[in-house]
């Protein structure tokens, strides 16, 4: 079994090897293979047969891209990033656990049909799929063990603000329990605002023009090199993530300041998780909690569901 967290940034995979929680990402990048007699492509780069085309995904794909923005995308290619995942990790899991973003939940039969139909090299995905909403993955990484039963002292108060690439999933919970009608995706809020204006600055000081997937690498490491040379962003990106972290906050209030008044936590995840946290005010520094390898939660989430959903079948039989 397997939890795969197909973002817009970034697939993130967890499974167990020999016993071991393991960790595997790529990102979200997929391109129209080379075809002509002047591209030069890797002997070790996979090109896949896909809905009539010839793809490369993954850092293959991170120069040219395709834009990662829509729900259409990602119907369109998690069939293809999983079989990859679970290619590279040579792994034919009987069981898949993925998500969607908390606003396009109410399609995940129509993403699950996709996930099982959809064919890559003329194969489909043998495996059993269970969907869940992202956020929701996070609230369970934090309340269950690695064997995926609950742990003590974690029936709190919160809010679990899921920070994509694209979105930002807010998800509010009451003694451990999700709160399903205080749950919303706040659209064209996750670190690809930060990204945008990252590369705004970038092509006019610089005169580059940087794909979405160049420039979120650039907002992480707080660096570009340009022609050999090490270029410090860390003041720039500091100043537009601080301004983003304030409109963010700005709208939680509005929505949810009771909750987040009586809050035990502040649960922070997502890609964008670490580095954002770093720039948060002192009022809210008491409840904020960053998972370890919190851009893995959802996915880690999704993993300890199902070894809980496997535990409670073999008491079952």
């Amino acid at each position: 079994m397997i939890g795969i967290d197909v973002g817009y940034g970034d697939v993130k995979a967890v499974y167990v090897e020999d016993g071991e929680l393991k960790y595997f990402k790529l990102p979200t990048a997929v391109a129209y293979a080379p075809s002509n007699s002047i591209d030069i492509i890797d002997s070790a780069e996979v090109v896949y047969s896909f809905q009539g085309r010839e793809y490369i995904v993954g850092e293959s794909a991170r120069f040219g891209a395709f834009s990662t923005r829509s729900f259409d995308f990602l119907k369109r290619y998690s069939p293809l990033f999983i079989h990859h995942t679970l290619k590279v990790l040579k792994i034919e899991p009987t069981h898949v656990a993925t998500g969607l973003p908390l606003g396009l939940f109410n399609r995940k039969d129509e993403m699950t049909k996709e996930l099982i139909t959809a064919q890559v090299d003329g194969n489909t995905i043998k495996a059993e799929f269970s969907m869940f909403p992202q956020a929701v993955g996070i609230l369970l990484d934090y309340r269950m063990d690695d064997a995926g039963k609950v742990k003590a002292d974690t029936a709190k108060n919160g809010i679990v603000l899921d920070i994509g690439f694209n979105t930002i999933d807010v998800l509010c919970f009451e003694k451990g329990t999700a709160i399903r009608s205080d749950a919303k995706t706040l659209d064209k809020f996750g670190i690809s605002k930060i990204v945008l204006e990252l590369v705004e600055l970038i092509n006019r000081e610089h005169g580059i023009q940087l794909s979405d997937q160049e420039a979120k690498d650039v907002f992480l490491a707080g660096q570009m090199n340009v022609y050999g040379s090490r270029i410090d962003l860390t003041e720039a990106i500091r100043n537009i993530t601080e301004m983003y972290f304030d409109e963010v906050m700005h709208n939680i209030r509005s929505l949810w300041d009771k909750r987040l008044q009586r809050a035990d936590l502040l649960l922070l995840a997502g890609g964008g998780a670490v580095t954002i946290a770093k720039y948060v005010p002192s009022e809210y520094a008491k409840i904020v909690k960053v998972p370890e390898r919190s851009e893995f939660a959802n996915a880690r989430g999704y993993f300890k569901a199902l070894m809980a959903k496997q535990e409670q079948a073999l008491k079952a039989d």
